[in-house]
């Protein structure tokens, strides 16, 4: 039964491979905002759309830095976003067959909804923030499916990818705190929550420091 469920891989892997294909040069224009400000920071060191005009108009600052890496690294925004975009779709995937690994037709189901809705290809490969924040959310889902307790390391990595989540995108903190509330429940010590709590705090407090004393405002104008 599990070899039949197997053979029906082949059909879905061309479909969403010639989905892929269809959907690969399309890029959506808010992207270009982002790619601006990262390409921007790259070649003037400033994080601004216009040089000079500290104004801050990004929804996602992670996704903006994680640009500029790409842009200093392959000096190719938009295609270095497009690969990493469907590496992290692949690898979210990959993490949600592995969790029905006992259920080939569960798997089977994850890799459908997960691959095959024209919905998910099309921002895949849309140039926003939404590939990292599904990955960043499945990976998180993932850490958190057990009933044992979490050790510091585990709930020190829930946060941290919370954190990131948060500064991928302001609103997946209505998704994110159910998330994080459970996690804490789970700790062995108030103690280690207080520890991680603190580590995944760092990067959105010395982001939000730095948006008010750069651009002048805390949220994006």
């Amino acid at each position: 039964m599990r070899k039949f469920y197997y053979y029906l891989y082949l059909p879905i892997l061309i479909i969403i491979s010639i989905s892929g294909i269809l959907y690969f040069n399309f890029t959506a224009e808010d992207a270009y905002i982002t790619y601006r400000y990262a390409e921007n920071l790259v070649n003037s060191g400033s994080l601004v759309y216009n040089e000079g005009e500290p104004i801050n108009a990004m929804t996602s600052p992670f996704h903006a830095i994680l640009s500029a890496a790409l842009f200093y690294t392959t000096g190719h925004t938009v295609l270095s976003n497009k690969i990493v975009a469907l590496f992290l779709l692949l690898f979210s995937a990959l993490l949600v067959w592995y969790r029905f690994r006992d259920q080939p037709q569960l798997q089977l189901l994850a890799l459908v909804l997960m691959l095959m809705p024209p919905s998910v290809l099309l921002w895949t490969f849309g140039g926003l923030e939404t590939p990292i924040l599904l990955f960043l959310a499945t990976s998180t889902v993932f850490l958190v499916d057990r009933t044992t307790a979490f050790s510091l390391n585990l709930l020190c990595l829930v946060f941290l990818l919370a954190g990131l989540a948060f500064l991928t995108r302001y609103d997946s903190i209505l998704f994110f705190l159910p998330i994080i509330v459970y996690a804490a429940s789970k700790a062995r010590s108030l103690k280690h929550v207080v520890i991680a709590s603190i580590g995944a705090a760092i990067l959105p407090v010395l982001w939000f420091t730095t948006s008010i004393l750069y651009y002048g405002d805390l949220l994006p104008t």
